[in-house]
């Protein structure tokens, strides 16, 4: 993906540097506050190679870029000079190539097997962001489901992105939207770059607190980079603990 080009089009689609008061990052998309919405070309800006979808939602106009978003948030900035103070993640490292064997990754989190389709973010539902499923925990305590390096924990904390040693991109999202808890209720356990083993404690957060506050703890679970496996595969459990076999990638 050619980031600098990517950024420049969807500043020009967005109605121009004018029209943006901030732009910010999470784990998967671009979060923009615009002074005046409807200049933004939405469908021009879906058709862009690198896109896979738009939405507005809380007030944000939001792009779905995948887990490449931080360094087309970086471009922006650049081109922008934005005062929004948001930290971009560090530079993803290449991908590695998978053993050609079936794996099978252990379940993150106890709880009730959800599948994706149900999940009310349609970056997930659709499949936008790769293929796997949600669980709805029942605990609030995130393993690592492979053993690898901790590619991404974003600075809210609401959400940590992993590549198992055999080349899986894992995204592991604790709730919907709760990244506008600004990190509160979150504990990480792990730093970006981090090595972890299979099963080690990723992520404590407290459910309770993230219910009051108006957030759905529903957590999907993503192989992020399914186009280099023949199937994702979910268990057919509809609750799981949490180390439990979860999701097999055939090779």
């Amino acid at each position: 993906m050619n980031y600098i080009n990517l950024a420049s089009e969807i500043l020009k689609y967005v109605g121009g540097q004018e029209n943006v008061i901030s732009v910010t990052n999470c784990m998967t998309r671009l979060r923009f506050q615009l002074k005046d919405s409807q200049k933004a070309k939405v469908e021009a800006i879906k058709n862009l190679k690198g896109v896979q979808g738009a939405v507005t939602k809380n007030g944000q106009f939001q792009i779905i870029i995948g887990t490449d978003v931080s360094h087309v948030c970086e471009e922006l900035q650049k081109l922008g000079h934005y005062v929004d103070n948001a930290k971009t993640v560090e530079e993803a490292k290449k991908p590695r190539t998978l053993k050609k064997v079936k794996l099978i990754l252990g379940a993150p989190l106890s709880g009730q097997v959800i599948s994706l389709s149900e999940v009310s973010d349609e970056a997930f539902s659709q499949g936008i962001l790769g293929k796997g499923a949600a669980i709805l925990p029942l605990e609030g305590k995130v393993y690592a489901p492979d053993s690898g390096k901790v590619e991404t924990v974003f600075e809210t904390k609401h959400a940590i992105g992993l590549v198992s040693d055999a080349g899986v991109k894992i995204l592991i999202h604790v709730g919907m939207d709760t990244v506008e808890l600004g990190g509160k209720y979150y504990a990480a356990k792990v730093k970006q770059g981090e090595r972890v083993t299979k099963g080690q404690l990723l992520l404590e957060f407290d459910m309770e607190e993230i219910q009051k506050a108006g957030y759905d703890i529903t957590t999907p679970i993503i192989v992020s980079n399914p186009e280099d496996y023949l199937e994702v595969l979910v268990t057919d459990k509809d609750t799981v603990r949490a180390k439990d076999d979860f999701l097999t990638i055939l090779p």
